[in-house]
């Protein structure tokens, strides 16, 4: 790992922070752990089932879940990576893909958590040491173990073992590309508070598929935003997967796979919404017995920012890379469809209304409730080498009446969470790229999403337009004329971008999507 420690007195505990493999996500009412093991939410070492949500009552809501991608190449031969069980079972290791085969030091790669508060106190604290700084800005001077933390954000990747220059986003206050903390670069995250690991595809075998490494390097974020409704329960995922290696993918899927339990692990049913985009998990009957009790909850994985392509259950065990592809393909792992109770072939399995007892529900067909797995899937089309995909999920938790009433208010949830993601304006994130202790001013984009051609309101006096990759990267950067409010973003790649103006009025950054 390439890190910049800017911070010489303290780069040994910047290296020791880095070991660890595991992180407590638990910035709202959510206590989730992650871990880079390849099933995140689940404990090995303790308590298997570790998504704890209301926080502190010691009711699990998910067992595990992990990451699934998958390609057919150029030959017809799938290869798959789902994740991994534990170290003799996986598919995915810690740190960035090498081109060189080097992943000697892939144990300093593990999980890093980074609050925006603390970021935000930085930027102030940094600020105050710039000529001219004004003095009457509110800071507490930076603890030695957030400065380790600071530093050892693996911005940057060892190109001598083979690996990309561009790791983890952060604002480059100098655009000289480089992370510097002592020049005032930070992390972008998003939320309130948030973890982030890397992991990658290629540096072992497969052993929980048996399949060919795809050639994967995988960046995760995993966020949480405080907030007085919903999104108080809610966690947040980016993920974001790019093909580091040298084969072509005609065919190209992935998907998040989800195993669960809502308190009790017996007594569930599953359910998909494709209105939504939303795989959801619900309680058999009104009672979970010796956990939530009356009334209990239910649980849903949203799609924010792509359509979902299928939406079915899974069984406990291991699947082989031909099973994973037909799964991940919207059909049972031996290839046959999935039959809709009308006769036809459905990509969405239980897809009607529980509360509804003509529609196509576990509950309205007698089902036994059990133990439920479930997988969200995306159809991405090809898949060549450098070519990246950026997938946004949202994880929702409704209780409210009895366990069929839970199910309406989740739906309700999951179309509101994704206006919340596209006009995302809670005070603690997205981070704000490089906002300076300017005024906080609000100007408008439109349309969002676009094609790339975008007008600014309202128009201001000589404004300073920086577009940002998620990895923070700056694309494109211009000083517009006073009365000049039109962007021409078309040469950009499609995908997710920080757009940050700064004025003499002030300064915003928002998200902006190109498609």
């Amino acid at each position: 790992m390439r890190t910049l420690y800017c911070f010489a007195c303290i780069a040994v505990s910047a290296i020791s922070f880095a070991q660890s493999d595991f992180q407590v996500l638990h910035q709202n009412n959510v206590s989730a752990f992650i871990n880079n093991s390849g099933t995140i939410f689940h404990n090995f070492q303790a308590n298997p089932a570790d998504y704890e949500v209301p926080r502190g009552s010691g009711h699990k809501a998910i067992y595990g879940a992990r990451f699934w991608f998958g390609g057919q190449d150029i030959n017809g031969i799938p290869h798959t990576t789902l994740g991994g069980i534990n170290a003799a079972a996986t598919d995915v290791f810690p740190g960035p893909y090498s081109s060189t085969n080097d992943y000697s030091a892939s144990e300093n790669w593990k999980v890093w958590t980074m609050c925006q508060s603390e970021i935000d106190n930085f930027i102030k604290w940094h600020n105050a040491t710039l000529p001219g700084a004004d003095t009457s800005l509110q800071f507490t001077t930076p603890t030695d173990e957030f400065i380790a933390r600071l530093s050892s954000w693996p911005a940057h990747g060892d190109l001598q073992s083979g690996q990309a220059l561009n790791i983890a986003p952060f604002f480059d206050r100098l655009q000289d590309g480089f992370y510097d903390p002592a020049q005032g670069d930070y992390p972008i995250i998003k939320g309130c508070c948030a973890t982030y690991m890397v992991q990658n595809d290629a540096a072992s075998l497969h052993s929980l598929s048996s399949s060919a490494p795809v050639g994967l390097e995988m960046h995760y974020l995993i966020y949480q935003y405080e907030s007085g409704d919903f999104i108080n329960d809610a966690t947040f995922i980016d993920v974001t997967a790019i093909n580091r290696g040298y084969l072509n993918y005609p065919e190209f899927a992935h998907g998040f796979m989800a195993d669960a339990d809502l308190g009790y692990s017996m007594d569930d049913f599953m359910g998909s919404d494709s209105t939504n985009s939303m795989l959801y998990f619900y309680n058999g009957n009104n009672n979970d017995e010796g956990n939530y009790g009356q009334n209990p909850p239910a649980l849903g994985i949203v799609s924010l920012n792509n359509m979902v392509s299928s939406c079915t259950p899974l069984t406990s065990g291991s699947y082989s890379s031909s099973q994973s592809w037909n799964i991940l393909n919207g059909k049972q792992s031996s290839g046959a469809e999935w039959i809709h109770p009308d006769n036809y072939a459905s990509k969405f399995v239980f897809s009607g209304d529980p509360d509804n007892a003509a529609e196509w529900s576990e509950i309205n067909t007698s089902g036994t409730p059990g133990d439920r797995l479930g997988i969200i899937t995306h159809a991405n089309g090809s898949f060549g080498p450098g070519d990246t995909i950026f997938q946004s999920y949202a994880i929702l938790y409704a209780r409210s009446g009895d366990h069929l009433a839970a199910v309406q208010t989740l739906k309700q949830q999951a179309a509101a969470v994704k206006l919340f993601y596209t006009n995302d304006t809670l005070a603690c994130g997205p981070a704000t790229a490089g906002i300076t202790e300017k005024q906080k001013i609000k100007f408008t984009v439109r349309p969002n999403p676009s094609k790339g051609f975008i007008t600014l309101e309202p128009d201001a006096k000589e404004i300073q337009v920086s577009v940002l990759q998620t990895d923070g990267k700056t694309v494109f950067n211009r000083q517009l004329k006073t009365g000049e409010k039109t962007l021409d973003l078309s040469a950009l790649p499609t995908g997710l971008y920080f757009l940050k103006i700064d004025s003499e009025e002030g300064s915003d950054t928002q998200k902006i999507i190109l498609n």
